[in-house]
């Protein structure tokens, strides 16, 4: 007992901290930054297009769901998981991604959390769950959502989720999730 306490203890004393133990609010130059530049991805034409396409489709919710079981079971890239890296509106995303250091990932979904696209792989299929769709979706107007900072332990960075509504006129039609390494844009500023 009284190891496992002091390992408990160490393991602690060894991961970062930065004031504080809990989730913290976005700095508010993130916050802005998104409010100016990362709110107008959402009319992307090339964004726009794809996720309008995959809504149309009509999936078969029980495939999605065996799909994002199959999708957070595959170590690496399966050939199953390709046209949603290799799509033209993937490239696209993986230029805005390339096109700053703070950007790690981005994806889009569809109106049902299904992913359309992503620049890298994701963690899952279906985000019908995570903060950034359910915050977006929320409403029929949708609205921009900025996560708290939070640690990412499999990166080691400090984070920010940016959920950005997807319009097709002024319909909102999915939505966009972008990662945001909080230090390297801090060394933007």
């Amino acid at each position: 007992m009284k190891k496992e306490l002091c390992l408990i203890l160490f393991v602690m004393a060894c991961l970062p901290i930065r004031e504080g133990f809990s989730a913290e609010p976005a700095p508010p130059a993130l916050v802005q930054y998104a409010r100016q530049n990362l709110a107008q991805l959402g009319r992307s034409p090339v964004i726009v297009k794809e996720v309008s396409n995959q809504n149309s489709r009509n999936l078969n919710m029980d495939e999605v769901k065996r799909n994002d079981d199959r999708w957070r079971s595959t170590r690496g890239i399966a050939e199953f998981m390709r046209p949603l890296m290799n799509s033209q509106c993937a490239g696209y995303l993986r230029a805005i991604q390339k096109s700053k250091k703070y950007f790690m990932d981005i994806t889009v979904v569809d109106s049902r959390g299904v992913s359309v696209a992503m620049s890298e792989k994701t963690r899952e299929y279906w985000h019908r769950d995570r903060e950034f769709f359910t915050q977006v979706m929320n409403g029929a107007e949708g609205s921009l959502f900025v996560g708290d900072m939070e640690f990412d332990t499999s990166l080691q960075i400090y984070m920010v989720h940016v959920g950005v509504p997807v319009y097709e006129g002024d319909r909102v039609i999915g939505a966009i999730s972008i990662g945001i390494d909080v230090d390297q844009f801090e060394k933007t500023l």
